[in-house]
């Protein structure tokens, strides 16, 4: 899997998540969730320990790896629920 499909497949589920459908009957969502997905939306910020922009990024591939661990772990936290 590409690295953009990781960060697609993230955005995709943070909406699923924030869909009022899935919000329950009151239409919110718990806090539990929300603070989930803000550390969710934390994840799809690019770190600058990988790249600061199209030009300065590392060399080193563990942070890159690191990166995109913690992007799938995410997502599998996200869709079991």
């Amino acid at each position: 899997m590409e690295d953009y499909e990781y960060f697609w497949l993230l955005e995709q589920e943070i909406q699923r998540l924030q869909h009022p459908t899935h919000a329950g009957d009151n239409q919110t969502v718990s806090t539990e969730v929300a603070s989930l997905l803000a550390e969710a939306k934390h994840l799809l910020q690019v770190p600058h320990t990988v790249s600061v922009d199209l030009t300065r990024f590392t060399t080193d591939p563990r942070e890159i790896l690191a990166h995109r661990h913690r992007l799938a772990r995410m997502i599998e936290r996200l869709q079991g629920r």
